[in-house]
């Protein structure tokens, strides 16, 4: 084989088909989310209190929320396809509030909502509180 044919050969991971690339087994297929050190690393950045990307315009969950414990969380909640490859997992904690919405997204108000999102091998790309509703 030459280079240009060993570059073009499809690649199968488990579960997929290679005709179209589709998953035929459908969401249940999607690995739970894995909250890696460089995932944890961007939530708290830009999701957390203090963290040097948060602002007004980012849900922010409260100091105490875990993010491990959201993510563990969140694996009983079905993935929803994004349509690019990614996963919405959502999620509602009826004990208490997680942080706040955006104030694009529901004034900021307190929420007990939020989202993970991960890839299709279940590594968290971020995490943040939404709405309700």
């Amino acid at each position: 084989m030459r280079l240009k044919e060993i570059i073009s050969l499809p690649i199968v991971l488990e579960g997929e088909t290679s005709d179209t690339g589709d998953d035929s087994g459908g969401a249940n297929s999607v690995p739970p989310p894995v909250l890696t050190n460089v995932s944890e690393e961007y939530v708290r950045r830009k999701h957390y209190p203090g963290g040097s990307e948060n602002t007004s315009d980012k849900g922010t969950f409260n100091a105490a929320e875990d993010p491990y414990a959201l993510v563990d969380a969140a694996k009983n909640s079905p993935p929803i396809p994004q349509g690019d490859g990614t996963y919405r997992r959502e999620v509602v904690v009826f004990d208490r509030f997680v942080g706040n919405a955006s104030i694009s997204e529901g004034g900021g108000v307190p929420t007990r909502k939020y989202v993970v999102i991960q890839d299709r091998f279940g590594t968290v790309r971020t995490m943040y509180p939404v709405k309700e509703g």
